[in-house]
């Protein structure tokens, strides 16, 4: 484990996991057994390797788990005599391999045969380097192994140049196990939550056309089977919550999958398709509370793997965002646009997107469109009160300077898209870039809240869209990937919250996190999405998911991204979607808008033209003034709504509960509540069923038993019994949503 860089390996786990005295020994004779209990857990091991939770009050049995390990076979690095040189020819491109990268200049052939041996020893997936010689001093390498007999590939004439090839690369995960556990339920009804985000479409650049892209993934998770690779569109987070009265977290951070038992059956099968251990961690209900109590599970799995401290009230309010504000002059002009509207809205957040860089990797904006972040920093807060919010991308192109820089300190891994990934995992280098381009560029002109796209893997390893994963300090990808986005992640919040003079809690949106990563102070969004009604529909069920998956603070890009499906922006289409997807922003955890619009732009003519269009204006104004009254409505309700959330707020930093929440989470003895995937709970008392359905004027909606409902649009209105299905009017300027009506408050009381 040493060897290997895993002697303080964290994962998901804070990095001190309590005692010794927690520790379970193993049986030390054939049929021996050993047990202790921890709190009202207890644990027994047999023989066999086998283990069995259970409840000391009652001795009810949780779950039962049953280890295997599979050899993958073995894996050698080869040496420099094992590669073979040819003089005077290169293959043709590699760029649809795992790895294909540059491994910097190289001033002889020799010395680019030695990167690549050294590489390949670490951990990289390359037979195939060629060095350019007289043309270019550049050393690149790739993986050709499933090209076959090297002697069958197709060489071209470089004069100069020197091709290596390689022995071929072991399958993945070669060198390590792939390892298993089969869960076996006690209680075979128990429905189990969780899981992350994803799975409503295959991941991509854009979600697949049509239904394909856009499926309903039901909140209960027996029968499914998910992947536990994060891809873009699919942030896995192996933890699961079971009514039968337990969490549980896969603690293995490389490629693997579970399935989830089905209904009446129960139980689960977990693999990690390359590791050396099995690390999974459970928690059951305390002393005299019965299942199916949620939110005990819920606070110890926060004590286990870190609260979410206190999201900064202003991003409890509106968030404005479109695909690019290329300059800060544009940005400030949209911040006085809203200054000037009356009653003034309360907007929180204003997100200056990414390509604000002449090169990803710079970590510096570009000085001609940027050119001074203080005043940008400060004329946004002194307009409209807001946090103003930069993006950075995790890879690294060759043309930034800082390619060379960060390449010699050791801090670049495998392909990125058109560059190389930073390597989060090696707290040298993150203190690198926080001490020496985050803090003095941003955080010391007023930018304390920060945007990381492709977080999710997007184009690692040389193609497709995050199906390769980081080869990280701590190993290959196949085994060790998922760690390296929360490193990332706290890069960008560590250093924000241990500032003396910071007053306001780290705030960074990202598109990837694993599980623990809630600890730093993040909020998921649900990537490039369509701007449909049906996708619309299949994102409702996916914020439940995440904050089911202890991720609490969630949103999408409210009107859909618009990658692969947009409409006009003055079509009948899309002021009916924006208004509809306005609502369910409202009403989530975190109201942000964002996309790329099909409609008018500042022209690209200045010199902060960027390499991709701005894309249409998405300001609330963007869409005619008759749709201008419908939006305002709505981020003028999410105002009212502050109180509220703030106390939800502190009730999610301090016992980890979920924000939006299942219906049957909240009321788990109304049968009627299983099964519902397009409502939920916003905290203990708002009952929320968006709309998302074309011309839609009303919708069904159930109305859970045990409490009465009072319409937040219509307080006059009579309170609605729980314990039925109605029709409930929906005009397009209405969502349906209901507040819990609270013994001894008058009206439509809220409380979290």
């Amino acid at each position: 484990l040493r060897r290997k860089n895993m002697s303080d390996l964290a994962g998901a786990m804070v990095r001190t996991c309590g005692t010794a005295a927690h520790r379970v020994g193993a049986p030390t004779t054939l049929g021996a057994s050993a047990a202790m209990a921890h709190g009202n857990l207890r644990v027994q091991t047999r023989a066999d390797g086998s283990m069995s939770f259970s409840r000391v009050d009652n001795g009810e049995v949780l779950l039962s788990a049953a280890p295997s390990f599979k050899f993958n076979g073995a894996d050698s690095a080869p040496a420099a005599g094992e590669w073979t040189s040819i003089e005077g020819e290169i293959t043709s491109s590699c760029s649809g391999s795992e790895y294909d990268g540059s491994l910097g200049s190289s001033a002889t052939a020799a010395e680019c045969l030695s990167k690549a041996v050294a590489a390949r020893a670490l951990g990289s997936r390359i037979n195939y380097a060629v060095w350019r010689g007289d043309s270019n001093l550049g050393c690149f390498v790739c993986d050709l192994t499933d090209r076959g007999d090297p002697g069958a590939w197709k060489y071209l004439k470089q004069p100069g140049a020197v091709s290596f090839v390689g022995p071929p690369v072991p399958p993945a995960g070669a060198g390590y196990f792939e390892s298993n556990l089969t869960v076996t339920a006690g209680n075979p009804r128990e429905v189990v939550y969780g899981l992350g985000q994803g799975n409503w479409t295959s991941e991509g650049g854009c979600p697949a056309s049509g239904l394909a892209g856009a499926r309903i993934v039901p909140l209960e998770r027996n029968g499914q089977r998910v992947n536990l690779q994060q891809r873009k569109f699919h942030v896995s987070i192996p933890f699961v919550y079971s009514t039968a009265g337990y969490g549980f977290l896969w603690n293995m951070p490389g490629y693997g999958e579970v399935s989830i038992g089905a209904h009446g059956v129960g139980g689960a099968h977990w693999s990690s398709s390359a590791a050396l251990y099995i690390d999974f961690w459970i928690s059951g209900l305390p002393s005299e509370v019965a299942a199916p109590s949620a939110a005990p599970i819920y606070k110890q799995y926060a004590d286990a793997t870190g609260h979410s401290p206190l999201l900064r009230d202003r991003a409890l309010s509106f968030w404005q965002s479109r695909n690019r504000y290329k300059s800060s002059a544009i940005a400030l002009s949209v911040a006085e646009r809203y200054q000037k509207i009356e009653p003034p809205l309360d907007v929180g957040v204003l997100v200056i997107d990414y390509k604000n860089q002449l090169h990803d990797g710079d970590f510096e904006p570009n000085r001609a469109c940027y050119p001074d972040i203080r005043a940008l920093s400060d004329g946004v807060r002194a307009m409209v009160n807001a946090s103003t919010m930069f993006s950075f991308w995790p890879e690294v192109l060759s043309s930034s300077p800082m390619s060379s820089v960060l390449s010699g300190r050791g801090c670049l891994i495998n392909r990125d898209l058109g560059g190389r990934a930073f390597d989060a995992t090696i707290p040298e280098c993150r203190d690198f870039i926080w001490s020496t381009m985050l803090k003095p560029i941003y955080y010391d002109h007023g930018v304390d809240s920060y945007w990381l796209d492709e977080t999710d893997g997007e184009g690692t390893g040389g193609g497709g869209d995050g199906d390769y994963g980081y080869n990280t300090s701590f190993g290959p990808a196949v085994a060790y990937s998922q760690l390296w986005v929360n490193d990332w992640l706290s890069m960008f919040s560590d250093p924000v919250a241990a500032q003396p003079a910071q007053t306001e809690s780290p705030l960074v949106l990202t598109r990837g996190v694993w599980a623990g990563g809630q600890r730093h102070g993040i909020v998921l969004w649900s990537s490039d999405i369509h701007s449909s009604f049906e996708q619309l529909a299949s994102q409702v069920p996916q914020g439940v998911h995440a904050s089911m998956s202890g991720i609490p603070w969630w949103t999408t890009d409210v009107g859909g991204y618009g990658c692969g499906f947009a409409s006009p922006n003055d079509s009948p289409y899309m002021k009916e979607l924006i208004v509809r997807w306005y609502q369910f922003g409202c009403f989530s955890p975190v109201f942000r808008t964002h996309g790329c619009r099909k409609g008018p732009s500042e022209p690209d003519t200045d010199a902060c033209r960027p390499a991709q269009g701005s894309c249409g204006f998405n300001e609330i104004w963007s869409y005619g003034a008759d749709t201008q009254v419908l939006l305002e409505k709505y981020v003028r309700l999410r105002a009212t709504l502050k109180p509220y959330l703030q106390e939800l707020n502190h009730n999610v930093s301090a016992q980890g509960v979920p924000t939006m929440r299942p219906l049957a989470y909240e009321f788990p003895a109304d049968a009627n509540c299983r099964g519902i995937d397009d409502q939920y709970m916003l905290g203990p008392t708002f009952l929320v069923a968006p709309v998302t359905a074309q011309n839609a004027t009303s919708r069904k909606m159930y109305f859970p038993a045990g409490a009465r409902w009072q319409s937040v649009l219509h307080p006059a209105s009579t309170p609605i019994e729980g314990g039925q299905t109605l029709s409930v009017p929906a005009p397009l300027d209405e969502i349906p949503a209901f507040v819990r009506v609270l013994a001894g408050r008058p009206g439509s009381g809220y409380a979290a």
